[in-house]
């Protein structure tokens, strides 16, 4: 199965408690599962540059990063409408 988070932020950003590594773990157990897992966040707290879209592969799940939050509020909007 193909499943996809959008989440307001995630792993490294340790500065907003457990949730990042909650949602980690999830992810990390559904690739063990054989799942194709991808995160769309914002770069909170990430080590990646500061620029544009980003797609780093750890642990088997598809992290893509977006340093415009603003096209991760309208993407949500867009997917409540259909």
């Amino acid at each position: 199965m193909r499943i996809f988070f959008i989440r307001p932020y995630f792993y490294p950003a340790w500065g907003y408690c457990g949730l990042p590594l909650v949602a980690n773990i999830i992810c990390k157990e559904l690739v063990k599962k054989s799942h194709e897992v991808a995160v769309y966040t914002p770069d909170e707290g990430s080590d990646c540059p500061k620029t544009g879209t980003r797609v780093k592969k750890a642990d088997g799940v598809a992290v893509v990063r977006e340093n415009d939050t603003m096209l991760i509020s309208k993407g949500c909007e867009r997917a409540r409408e259909k």
